[in-house]
This record gives C-alpha cells, sequence and structure tokens, in this order.
C-alpha cells in the first residue's frame, strides 16, 4: 500500500480531489456472500483511507470516489470499517462488465462530477441489448451491422437521488430497507433491472 499512501499523500498536500479505482471491491461479494479481500488488506486499505476520511457532514472530504468492478453487476455499497465512523461509511460504485457473463448486458459506464469540487453527480450505463441483438440476427442473413448501444436511466433519474454522495446513497440505502418485505416495490424492481442491465433473464 505504499504506493497508495504516497499518491494520497501528493493529493493532501495539492489539495486535490481523489479518485480511486480497482477491480475487486474491498466488500462483501454479490454472489458468495463473502468477503472478497482477507481481513489484514482490509484493514490496510481502510487504514490508510481513514487519514484523509471527511472531519465531518459538512466536508466533502478528498476522496470523492471508489470505482470497482469484478462482480459484473450494477450496485453501490456503504462499507463501514475499522475506524470509519458510523455516520461517515464509504462509498463504493461498482459497475457491471462488457462481457455477457453471469447473465447480463455488456455495458459501459459515464460518470459525471462537478469540476469545481469533484462531487461526483451522476453515471450513466450504455449496453448492447442481447434479447433484441439475437433477434435482430435471426431475422436476417447476414449480420453486417454494428451492436447498437442504448443508453439506460441514470442513476439519479433511475432512483430520484440529487447527486452520488453518500448523504444521497445513505437515504437511498434507506428506501430499500424500508421496502425490504416488498420485493415487488417499484423501487426494488428498477434495482433487478439495472443489476443485470436490463437484461430480461439476468
Amino acid at each position: 500500500f505504499a504506493w497508495l499512501e504516497k499518491q494520497l499523500e501528493i493529493a493532501h498536500i495539492a489539495q486535490r480531489k481523489v479518485y480511486i479505482l480497482g477491480h475487486i471491491p474491498p466488500a462483501m461479494g454479490t454472489f458468495r456472500h463473502a468477503q472478497l479481500w482477507q481481513e489484514y488488506y482490509l484493514e490496510k486499505y481502510y487504514s490508510v483511507l481513514s487519514k484523509y476520511h471527511p472531519i465531518n457532514t459538512n466536508d466533502d472530504g478528498m476522496i470523492q470516489g471508489q470505482f470497482f468492478g469484478h462482480l459484473h453487476s450494477d450496485e453501490f455499497r456503504l462499507v463501514n470499517h475499522g475506524d470509519t465512523p458510523s455516520d461517515r461509511q464509504w462509498p463504493l460504485l461498482i459497475t457491471s462488465s462488457v462481457t455477457p457473463i453471469y447473465g447480463a448486458n455488456p455495458s459501459i459506464r459515464r460518470v459525471l462530477y462537478n469540476r469545481t469540487n469533484g462531487l461526483l453527480v451522476d453515471y450513466e450505463t450504455f449496453y448492447i441489448d442481447l434479447g433484441q441483438q439475437i433477434d435482430d440476427e435471426e431475422n436476417r442473413d447476414v449480420n453486417t451491422s454494428a451492436p447498437e448501444w442504448v443508453r439506460d436511466e441514470s442513476f439519479r433519474e433511475a432512483f430520484e437521488v440529487i447527486d452520488m454522495s453518500y448523504e444521497s446513497l445513505k437515504g437511498l440505502l434507506d428506501q430499500f430497507r424500508e421496502s425490504t418485505d416488498d420485493p415487488n416495490s417499484a423501487i426494488w424492481q428498477r434495482f433487478f433491472a439495472r443489476h443485470h442491465v436490463q437484461y430480461e433473464n439476468g
């Protein structure tokens, strides 16, 4: 973690905002419900980040976003680990993938942010509808056209949040909890559709 610590210190001195990108998220896995990182590395990672955690809820903090993949699904997490205050958990944004395995449409993501303060504002997902693509190919002798990328609703449009801040995600998570007993509720149906990027059999 020496490189990460050095880069964060450089950013801190320069008063810059930071986004962390990685492959395997430092959190629980969706499918096996097991921790994806060994405990030692989890402790080390979050101890490094904790040096730059917002002092209070009015402080945006230096680390504006953490982006991970690996799970092949569209998700977000609020992680409370180690010395992290219970009311200031770390948001993790987990993106789906281009590879269409595990029952998801191929997709890419575009993240929108405030260029003044670095705050994450929204993200858009663009995907290829595999079901439609297969239907189109079956209806013509030779497929010569490139697949069409479809824009899904952005995160803000789907869940009616104002941005991607901790406060917005915490409020959204509370809505999910309030609807736990009703998986057919509108908010859960939006989540399930986005989880596999609108793949009907996902």
